[in-house]
């Protein structure tokens, strides 16, 4: 439903640092460690289910709420901006007319040549020095038996004569022309494919209006999961008379998801190695064995346990994990005009969400096998199973039931040349969650049977020989309220429907807030005034036929359910020491807490020019946001912990929005265009635990820098001098002196001072750029996205990561080798044993700073709409045809490595998808 915003609506932007899907901002931060997510609202009501869980054909507007005005009248949750959905209703006295929509997406194949591996050949080679060296002496002599890379196995077993030089040689060789990537991309791999239908039926009369609508979407990811999305919508609306009318809804959407192939991480083992050459199937198509929990040759040597080995070519044959989510939501409300002028309403709505997670891992599979075989004890011809042969099954239940109640009352009158309205209500909310898991072994499908386990005796590892316990797994019950009452109240003031004044008022309270916080009245509120110059009689321009100016100030909330004023404890079940209930501290007593406060002063220009050939408008502003989440000291006498989430910090941004409509072209063929334009500047004003230190201010850009006067999240690095050319050392500055001191390089020496400060981790420039051309019923739209002037840190080569976990980096190739190199790359040679603190600094000095700035291309749609007699020929009202392209790529970047500053350390760029579909109406 909003997948497109970031492209197409102004002052909204996606952060893809850590989350893939990306978290939607409006207006950028108004928080630190609070909830960043701006406030849905359906229908009147803030929405508690999972958006994606809506169908986009019901939808008939979506706005954005970004302005104190705007937004305050939402209260202590709408501080990050909110957005508002309406969905499609029936109109008065209009016949039935029947919609039927219908489109296919396909998906390309994820680009994993992208991710920047080491080449097989180099990294035989460096596990063959590293061999010699005796890296790996400690893993193959553990009595812990580590997995062991394919190449080290081959090493120990030419070391021990169990294969010949000769045959060790060969088998290195058909390693080095692997690839992993490009083995998934053969076996596991595939296209995604995407199935969309919706139907829709609305008719009005006289006093009944009425809205159906169904959907169902059927997916098949790029791994083979498959999932579905089926959606039943009813809304209508009755008028008993010219002042009693009734309106419902009913709203209920089941998602289905299941588990497919083995992805790219999931090839690592439980040491969390990724080697660059392992295969999926030989030869003749079938599964190979990768190193996983163990080293594969000593597991070869264990006799009488089931198959040890891990396939991740087919073991998701073997697995049934799958998520079902149903949500029902009821709306219903009733509308009376007391008076002329005069009305009052009362609205309310239930839903209720219920999930269920399965994690089934039938006998067959590698998890089931394993957690037979690390307890299996086998004495002579006894064989003794700790844990029941058979499957595991995992079981996850949530219901969370929602409930919210509002009453208002709406007056508005027209005096002469005076316009008056105010609204004031009340609103309940409650919304509660429940959860309960539990894990079974020994399951069998067929009888629906499981196995006992002891859980609270040690029992030793069938491997290792080391007692420890059996893992109970997710064995949970979980239940949280959470409570809002709400005052709240808007008044509007017009003269002439010139001279514009608003101000509105609200007052929450919620279970969440503490004690101290709910004692004090004090309301969020917001002022706002317009003025329509253009409809003056003095004005005389020829150039701009509609001018209006706006001022709005107002401060809202925003609140993480999450956190607790109240004292909070998890019950962890039985403990395995003392064998009685176990519990632990959630959260602590915190009675000051209270919701986060944004103030924002907002002052906008609307415009038209040229009769309206060009129109848009600009808005600047200054968000102020206080009582910030964050870390503070408190008393260890008071609360058995050194610090707590306290109201602590500030932050202020300021930012410009500007959006430009222009009609460049008119008749026949017409070309309008779209410009989104959106300037933005935060910074730190207050921060309760600020920190000098260089080594806790530099980072990849996914921390706050908690120092005041500059940027929430800001590129700080170490500056970085070169490399030596004696030894291909990276080089840093010790107090302005070229040094090679590494600890304190990357010490509490360091202090911000000694640090390069590059700008911004977020773009301080973004938008996008549309052009839509017709020519009579043909219709192309391009849409372009742009973001500017931010940093990004891009990934290094880091030796103590390359030694202990494999794959490493592309830079490798590029190292520092002889003296002379130092001329021509940046990237230090490799040393052993690695150095840990070496690394840190090459990682995370300047070096491997680039400017994230770039344009892209963020989709293409063609359209054809058949003419009303054509259309009737077929027996259609109405018949459009649509194709489309979306994620095809950056047109221009910054830097120039090619990589995609939004996909970066470990994240692949989404694949070009194409998709075809029509739209019929009846």
């Amino acid at each position: 439903v909003l997948s497109r915003l970031e492209a197409i609506a102004n002052g909204v932007s996606v952060d893809r640092r850590s989350n893939l899907g990306g978290n939607l901002m409006v207006r950028g931060l108004s928080t630190i460690n609070g909830n960043r997510q701006p406030l849905i609202i359906l229908d009147n009501f803030p929405y508690q289910g999972n958006v994606e869980n809506l169908n986009p054909n019901d939808m008939e507007s979506i706005t954005i709420l970004k302005d104190a005005a705007a937004t305050s009248i939402w209260g202590a949750r709408a501080g990050n901006g909110v957005i508002v959905m309406t969905s499609k209703q029936g109109k008065r006295n209009t016949p039935l007319a029947i919609e039927f929509s219908g489109n296919v997406n396909l998906t390309e194949q994820p680009d994993l040549l992208y991710l920047q591996q080491l080449t097989s050949a180099d990294f035989i080679d460096l596990e063959k020095d590293l061999y010699a060296r005796g890296f790996y002496d400690a893993n193959i002599n553990s009595v812990l038996r580590p997995p062991l890379s394919p190449v080290v196995e081959l090493l120990v077993a030419n070391s021990k004569g169990l294969i010949s030089t000769g045959d060790l040689n060969t088998s290195l060789s058909i390693l080095a022309g692997n690839d992993v990537r490009k083995a998934l991309l053969e076996s596991n791999y595939q296209k995604a494919f995407r199935q969309q239908y919706a139907i829709s039926l609305q008719l009005g009369g006289e006093q009944l209006t009425t809205y159906v609508s169904a959907g169902y979407d059927r997916n098949i990811s790029d791994l083979g999961a498959a999932g579905s999305r089926l959606s039943f919508n009813y809304k209508s609306m009755l008028r008993l008379s010219d002042r009693l009318s009734i309106s419902w809804q009913g709203l209920y959407t089941e998602t289905k998801n299941g588990n497919g192939r083995a992805g790219y991480q999931d090839l690592a083992n439980g040491s969390n190695q990724l080697f660059p050459y392992l295969s999926l199937r030989d030869a003749q198509g079938n599964p190979v064995a990768v190193a996983k929990n163990y080293s594969m040759s000593y597991l070869d040597s264990m006799k009488g346990y089931l198959d040890w080995n891990y396939y991740p070519a087919d073991d998701y044959l073997h697995q049934d994990l799958s998520v079902k989510v149903g949500d029902l939501m009821g709306n219903i409300g009733v509308n009376y005009k007391i008076l002329n002028g005069l009305a009052a309403s009362v609205q309310y709505r239930y839903e209720e969400q219920r999930s269920s997670n399965r994690n089934y891992y039938d006998p067959e599979s590698y998890m089931a096998r394993l957690a037979v075989n690390q307890y299996t004890q086998i004495a002579g011809a006894n064989t003794i199973y700790k844990v029941p042969m058979g499957g595991i099954l995992g079981l996850e239940e949530g219901v969370m039931t929602s409930q919210q109640l509002r009453g208002q009352l709406n007056w508005s009158q027209r005096f002469g040349s005076h316009d008056f309205s105010v609204l004031g209500g009340s609103e309940v909310s409650n919304q509660k969650n429940i959860s309960a898991a539990n894990q079974r072994y020994g399951y069998r499908e067929e009888t629906l049977a499981y196995g006992n386990v002891d859980f609270t005796t040690p029992y030793p590892n069938s491997v290792t020989g080391f007692s420890d316990f059996i893992f109970p797994g997710n064995n949970a019950l979980g239940e949280r309220l959470t409570r809002f009452v709400s005052f709240y109240g808007n008044a509007g003031y017009s003269y002439k429907n010139r001279y514009l004044l608003n101000a509105s008022v609200r007052r929450d309270a919620s279970n969440v807030f503490g004690v101290a916080s709910n004692d004090k009245w004090k309301p969020l509120w917001s002022v706002g005034a317009g003025w329509i110059v253009s409809d003056e009689g003095f004005y005389t321009s020829v150039v701009f036929n509609r001018l209006k100016l706006r001022l709005s100030y107002g401060k809202s909330g925003n609140v993480d359910p999450g956190r607790s004023a109240l004292a909070t404890i998890i019950s962890t079940g039985t403990s395995p020491f003392t064998g009685t209930n176990a519990s632990r501290f959630n959260t602590y007593a915190n009675p000051e807490l209270r919701w986060e406060q944004v103030a924002t002063i907002n002052a906008g220009v609307d415009f038209e020019i040229l009769q309206s050939r060009i129109s848009g408008s600009i808005d600047a502003y200054t968000k102020r946001a206080t009582d910030l989440y964050g870390t503070a000291l408190v008393d260890y006498t008071a609360v058995p912990s050194t610090t707590l989430t306290k109201n602590v910090a500030k932050i202020q941004s300021r930012g410009i929005d500007l959006m430009l409509n222009s009609r460049n072209m008119s008749g026949a063929f017409q070309w309008n265009s779209q410009l989104n334009l959106s300037i933005y500047r935060d910074r730190i004003l207050e921060y309760y635990l600020p920190s000098y230190s260089g080594q806790n201010l530099v980072s990849t850009g996914n921390s706050v820098s908690p120092l005041a006067g500059y940027p929430v999240y800001a590129m700080f690095s170490y500056r970085f001098g070169g490399l030596s050319p004696l030894n291909g050392n990276p080089q840093g500055y010790e107090k302005g002196v070229i040094s090679t001191n590494y600890t304190s390089l990357t010490g509490t020496a360091t202090t911000v001072d000694d640090l390069v400060y590059s700008g911004s981790v977020f773009p301080t420039v973004f938008g996008g750029l549309g052009n839509q051309f017709r020519y009579r019923n043909l219709t192309l739209d391009v849409q372009m996205t742009y973001k500017l002037g931010y940093y990004f840190k891009r990934q290094g080569i880091n030796y103590s990561n390359l030694y202990n976990q494999g794959i490493g980096h592309s830079d490798y190739s590029m190292r520092w080798q002889r003296p002379g190199d130092e001329i021509n790359t940046q990237v230090p040679s490799a040393v052993y044993p690695a150095e840990s603190s070496r690394d840190e600094f090459y990682n995370m000095s300047d070096v491997l700073v680039e400017k994230g700035d770039h344009i892209r291309l963020a989709f293409v749609n063609l359209s054809y709409t058949f003419n009303e007699r054509l259309s009737k020929r077929i027996g259609l009202k109405r018949l459009q045809l649509t194709a489309g392209a979306s994620n095809l790529g950056i047109l221009w970047r910054a830097n120039q490595l090619g990589i995609d500053p939004d996909y970066q350390i470990g994240a692949i760029p989404p694949s070009k998808t194409f998709s075809f579909g029509f739209r019929a109406g009846y």
